[in-house]
């Protein structure tokens, strides 16, 4: 069966302004008491969700009133229309999620606003030996190399661990127990993506993270340098226009537990020194670390 195409009299590209897309639908995701939550699919390939903008023209408004009412059956329909996932838009299969609304722009313009479901998010399909890419020599997942060093400091908030079980009492202070041991540390993070770049995380995601259920080790900020840590998506990722042609993707992961270093080897100094351990006529060779 044909789908309705969306006119070529209506825009062919939504504002940037607003927009906004979700790659698919949330896991139905279950915490544990310890280790990691249970993350379960609810369907095979669930549909991608996009909030979308368009200009129109009174008459081209007044055109897409009718395309809505009749070809779309009030919205109920799936129709072919140009959105953009990062690049060129491009060709999708969609449906309305709930009612549009519309404002006046403009002497001779309106602003018509809606959400869409994606019936699938486009992504290109893995390039020959770019699947290898994706793994190290351990069959671990890693961050590609493509894809930025590091993300976005802004809007970075970790929490250490997930909350420790607490008991009230009538009088006293509450009484607080560690009860299963070290658990995950969450995060939102966010990374600024060429259109290439962009691609190149899609195919990551889906298919190297089997729709990011895989764990996969990425260099994320801990309190001093990048560091690597062994991380999962908690929730769909998100993305939206940046500056220019760039992609602003948005998620939130969890890592194993908080990564801990251990202090410089030049604190291990025994109580009665240097001296003390050293024999006649050996070098002792000590690193002085600075603060960046």
């Amino acid at each position: 069966m044909t789908l309705p195409l969306w006119r070529a009299d209506f825009p062919q590209a939504p504002l940037r302004e607003g927009y906004r897309g979700l790659a698919h639908q949330p896991d139905r995701r279950t915490p544990m008491e310890r280790g990691n939550s249970r993350l379960r699919a609810l369907w095979p390939g669930s549909p991608a969700e996009v909030e979308t903008r368009w200009r129109f023209t009174a008459a081209a408004f007044n055109g897409f009133k009718l395309f809505y009412e009749g070809e779309l059956a009030r919205g109920t329909n799936w129709f072919t229309l140009p959105l953009w996932f990062g690049g060129p838009c491009r060709d999708a299969e969609a449906q309305f999620t709930g009612l549009y609304g519309f404002a006046p722009r403009g002497a001779h313009a309106v602003t018509v606003s809606a959400r869409l479901q994606v019936r699938r998010m486009p992504y290109e399909a893995p390039a020959p030996g770019e699947m290898e890419g994706f793994f190290d020599a351990a069959g671990r997942a890693v961050w590609p190399a493509s894809l930025p060093e590091g993300p976005l400091r802004e809007g970075i908030d970790i929490e250490p661990h997930r909350p420790v079980p607490t008991s009230d009492f009538e009088e006293g202070p509450r009484a607080k127990r560690d009860l299963f041991g070290a658990s995950p540390a969450g995060l939102p993070v966010q990374w600024s993506m060429s259109a290439a770049q962009f691609e190149s995380f899609k195919t990551f995601y889906f298919e190297g993270l089997s729709w990011g259920r895989r764990r996969f080790l990425a260099p994320l900020w801990y309190g001093r340098n990048l560091d690597r840590a062994a991380l999962r998506f908690l929730e769909p990722f998100a993305f939206a226009p940046r500056f220019g042609s760039r992609v602003l993707v948005s998620a939130r992961v969890e890592a194993l537990r908080l990564p801990v270093f251990g202090p410089p080897a030049f604190w291990g100094v025994p109580p009665d020194g240097l001296a003390g351990t050293s024999l006649p006529g050996a070098q002792i060779e000590i690193e002085i670390a600075t603060a960046p």
